[in-house]
């Protein structure tokens, strides 16, 4: 089945009265070009209008081509995205016969209208504002970022696809979106030439669709931030930023993979190398664009190890005392601010060209990847043990061994052993007793429960992802069950009014065969009372002709004239033919049958064959003579006789068609009242099915996000108690026993 074409949909969507089937929508006003008609948006997949319903704005889909599972992906995507209830989204209702073309109703797409620029204009319009491209860059992540946390994939992340209004980044066209509740299937599209991986096809489809281009289109933006003359020289805002098919086609030749390899900027170089290097990458293997990826801060140099002794005299050792910390960094300020309720902070510029925001209600993986990634170095502690009371102590053991094998030397192997032991038993529980390794031991405790938790954590919040995940493989199963039941009482109402209509044609035509039959009866009557009144008017004219004088016809003798008038031939209106019949022997005498009106045969003494044929030719003349004069037409008062005796048989005909026409009427307004009971019977039920699935899967993700929570915390808590066991590196027994001999 050819679908409509552009034009097509122009001329239905003038008249949305007429041709759309939406309550609202049919109220509504298009968009007008300034000549008069409507303006579309159209691309290869499909024309989109403005239509204007009283104080809202609403963007019509029109399909230019149809996709065989088109309802059920909608009907998905829905689904995902208002359980999901992302900012980066805006609402939409898939309706299956939603326009009215060429006579047949087609699908459509109502969707909230969006007022924005699309994105190449918004960058155009900010190239000398390199913060606004910062800021906006930022905010690309953390889009990127919570779509793949709900595992979202736009599948055509390109400029005509994108807009900002307000700041805020806006996502429209969804005919090529992935959410779980479409796994298994193939794209329906494979996106923008000028933005996606040259290696993508309709196979590939999951939620690494937008890895690619989010890489592509970030750092375009960091790199028009950093050189806003690259715009007009590589001609960007032609269907593309500074990238088109051809560079990822051949990037070794590629005028924009050189300009920003060869950038001044660092994180551009980075950038441009590693997207570069993903063109060798399958879709799968491409890494998303996340914090950690574009990390630039230096790591943090060592600590200076603690000065040596040699063996010399240390100082008394001072009381243990915790670990100093450096001034707090801006990363451990903000999620002071976040755990502590502190007032939130205005947003700052890190060095990574990332704004780090206002503490959220909930921290994100991007915030807290940011916040690990940008803490202060840690300072390690001072390991300087009391080593002059232990080598007391051990002066003091080898002294009483000494005297104890003095007195009895056969027990010298058995001191020393015994000395041996003590020792080593005195110096363990001597090392174990500091301070410093009692603080070690209950950080690593500490570090052992807080992981525990955390293992809790993360293993309730995949629960909750698989309860999430059940509830909409629930939900699509009984949605395609509804939508079948749906599809199959369409199916049956056209079936039933199609019945309606062929019984009706039937009817029809037997009407229309008895009408036809009337009529062809009417017109015979009609030429049968022409031709009777044709027939009396010859002769009455015949019937003043009499029979001519002897004389005139060769062989009309007086006695033969008589002869035909005693027949009943007195005139020419007597005499309509003759028969000639053979005779005698063989055939060869043959006599003349007169015939008259009526069929009248008579045969007179005398009339031969050639007396009778003269005779026949003298009444034709005469006919001939009177034909041009006789009616041609009935007479009027004969014609509304004629026609009257018709009407009221051609009334019952014309009685009978509308009432079948009205019995076919009431029949079909019948099914169509059933089937809309039916349908909102059955709407109802996928209603409060998407309420019921939207409720449970927003309540499982308000549980779920405080179980995030809960685990950010204690990630934060277990790096925290990681960065302070770092500080306690030089805590060991080696060390304990080097500082003893004076090694250290």
């Amino acid at each position: 089945m050819a679908w409509p074409t552009p034009q097509e949909y122009n001329e239905a969507i003038q008249n949305p009265q007429l041709n759309v089937a939406d309550a609202e929508l049919k109220n509504g006003e298009p968009e007008l070009t300034p000549i008069g008609l409507p303006r579309p948006i159209s691309g290869g997949f499909a024309s989109v209008y403005k239509l204007k319903c009283g104080p809202r704005n609403w963007a019509v889909r029109c399909f230019l081509r149809e996709v065989p599972d088109q309802q059920q992906r909608y009907a998905a995507i829905s689904a995902h995205l208002a359980g999901a209830r992302l900012p980066y989204t805006v609402g939409f209702a898939y309706q299956p016969e939603g326009i009215r073309s060429r006579g047949q109703w087609y699908p459509i797409v109502k969707m909230e209208w969006v007022e924005g620029e699309p994105l190449i204009e918004h960058i155009e319009g900010n190239l000398h504002r390199p913060q606004a491209l910062l800021h906006l860059a930022d905010k690309w992540v953390l889009m990127l970022d919570a779509l793949r946390r709900h595992q979202i994939a736009h599948g055509d992340l390109q400029h005509g696809n994108v807009l900002v209004t307000g700041g805020e980044l806006k996502l429209i066209d969804y005919d090529g979106m992935y959410v779980p509740g479409l796994r298994g299937r193939q794209s329906a599209e494979v996106g923008h030439r000028n933005y996606q991986h040259p290696r993508r096809t309709e196979r590939d489809f999951g939620p690494q669709l937008d890895q690619f281009a989010g890489w592509l289109i970030h750092l375009s933006l960091i790199a028009l931030a950093k050189d806003p003359t690259l715009w007009r020289r590589l001609g960007a805002g032609d269907e593309s930023l500074l990238f088109r098919r051809e560079d990822f086609q051949n990037p070794a030749r590629s005028a924009a993979f050189q300009a920003l390899l060869r950038s001044a900027d660092p994180q551009v170089q980075r950038e441009a190398t590693l997207v570069q290097s993903l063109l060798a990458l399958d879709l799968p293997n491409i890494p998303p664009l996340t914090a950690q990826s574009l990390r630039t801060a230096p790591a943090p140099a060592a600590p200076a190890p603690p000065p040596k002794t040699h063996g010399r005299m240390a100082p008394a050792r001072p009381a243990p005392v915790a670990p100093p910390h450096p001034q707090p960094s801006p990363a451990e300020e903000w999620w002071r601010g976040y755990t502590h309720a502190a007032p939130p902070r205005p947003a700052r510029a890190t060095a990574a060209g990332l704004l780090l925001p206002p503490a959220p209600e909930t921290p994100t993986a991007f915030q807290l990847d940011w916040l690990l990634d940008h803490l202060g170095p840690t300072v390690p502690v001072r390991f300087q043990p009391p080593v002059w009371a232990v080598r007391g102590l051990l002066l003091l053991l080898l002294v009483l061994v000494g005297t104890v094998a003095s007195l009895a030397g056969q027990w010298l192997p058995w001191a020393g052993a015994a000395a041996l032991l003590l020792a080593t038993g005195l110096l363990v529980s001597r090392y174990q007793g500091l301070a410093e390794v009692e603080q070690r031991r209950a950080l690593k405790a500490e570090l052992f429960w807080s992981q525990t938790e955390q293992e809790r954590l993360v293993g309730a919040i995949a629960r909750l992802d698989r309860q999430i995940e059940e509830i909409r493989v629930s939900e699509q199963s009984e949605l395609h069950v509804l939508q079948e039941r749906h599809a199959q009482q369409r199916r049956a109402e056209r079936e039933r009014l199609g019945a309606i209509d062929q019984e009706l044609r039937a009817t029809l035509d037997q009407l229309a065969a008895r009408q036809k039959e009337l009529d062809q009866a009417e017109q015979q009557e009609a030429e049968q009372a022409l031709r009777s009144a044709q027939q009396t008017y010859l002769r009455e004219r015949l019937t003043g002709h009499a029979l001519p004088n002897p004389g005139v016809l060769p062989g009309l003798t007086p006695a033969r004239r008589q002869r035909l008038i005693a027949a009943g031939i007195c005139t020419a209106a007597d005499m309509e033919g003759v028969e000639i019949t053979p005779g005698g022997w063989f055939g060869w005498r043959q006599s003349a049958v007169l015939v008259g009106p009526g069929g009248r045969r008579v045969q007179v003494k005398g009339i031969g064959p050639r007396l009778a044929e003269d005779l026949l030719a003298w009444c034709r003349r005469l006919e001939l003579k009177y034909r041009p004069s006789m009616p041609w037409a009935l007479a009027p008062d004969l014609q509304r006789g004629i026609e009257a005796h018709s009407t009221r048989r051609r009334w019952l005909l014309e009685s009978q068609q509308r009432a079948a026409a009205e019995r076919a009427e009431r029949q079909r307004e019948r099914v169509r009242q059933e089937s809309a009971r039916e349908q909102r019977a059955i709407r109802t039920r996928i209603d409060s099915l998407r309420s019921r699935t939207a409720a449970s899967v927003q309540a499982l993700q308000s549980e779920r996000g405080d179980r995030e929570r809960e685990e950010a915390r204690k990630r934060w808590e277990i790096s925290q108690v990681q960065r302070r066991l770092e500080a306690y590196q030089a805590v060991t027994f080696p060390a304990f026993l080097g500082r003893l001999i004076g090694l250290r």
